[in-house]
């Protein structure tokens, strides 16, 4: 059985999940295993604290051998240095591409300098052995990890 390591110490803030009104099926049953839902929610708040790290960590295993350890951490960090504050993300739905890959169309809505702001994404997951991954497909800041 895995699990993320975290430290015993402090509880982690987790993301506010909602769902999008138009999704007709219950929330519960969009996420294919637990796993995910926990994967997604570490993912998105790591990124947006700047922990490169740890958000390094979840990021697919090929991705992690083929990118610059500093781009991605400039990529990261950008987030946290520029005071983006993460409020929520809303969930559309969940594509499943293959069993082991899937993509999962949400809203992110975040806050700079006291402004509301949101942004789309089609956020790609893989499962290796188990374990889900984020993909980062971007041909300009990482060319080598298509």
């Amino acid at each position: 059985m895995g699990a993320c390591a975290t430290s015993p110490e402090r509880e982690e803030p987790r993301v506010k999940i909602t769902y999008h009104d138009k999704t007709k099926t219950d929330p519960n049953k969009l996420w294919p295993d637990t796993g995910l839902k926990e994967a997604f929610e570490r993912y998105w708040t790591l990124r947006f604290d700047g922990r490169s790290g740890e958000a390094l960590s979840i990021e697919a295993p090929y991705f992690r051998e083929m990118v610059f350890l500093k781009r991605y951490q400039s990529f990261i960090e950008g987030y946290s240095v520029s005071k983006l504050k993460l409020k929520g993300i809303e969930i559309w739905d969940i594509v499943a591409q293959t069993d082991k890959f899937l993509i999962i169309r949400c809203e992110i809505s975040y806050a700079k300098s006291g402004e509301s702001k949101k942004f789309f994404v089609k956020d790609r997951w893989v499962n290796v052995r188990g374990v889900w991954y984020h993909v980062i497909r971007d041909r300009i800041l990482f060319p080598t990890a298509l």
